[in-house]
């Protein structure tokens, strides 16, 4: 997972509130923790695994930099911004 590594680098977990990912193996979930928890020093933030986006059916869409809220305890997650403008 070194795309997570650049990432950190690059200062895009700086600000986040959570992560989304699909479904992870062991090695690639322990990776993550080890990189926001340990690296990035960022134990508060979400990851929420699991997601259907991108590739995985329904292949729903997130747009970049729209804001979204996580309800962990539903679970759900509401895009609250328009995607295009």
């Amino acid at each position: 997972m070194h795309e997570l590594r650049a990432f950190a680098a690059a200062g895009a977990f700086d600000k986040a509130k959570a992560i989304l990912t699909g479904p992870l193996d062991d090695d690639s979930r322990e990776t993550l923790f080890q990189v926001i928890c340990r690296e990035v020093h960022r134990p508060d933030m979400a990851i929420v695994e699991n997601v259907d986006y991108i590739h995985r059916t329904p292949m729903t869409v997130l747009p970049v930099g729209a804001q979204m809220e996580i309800d962990c305890d539903a679970p759900k997650l509401t895009i609250l911004e328009p995607g295009v403008l």
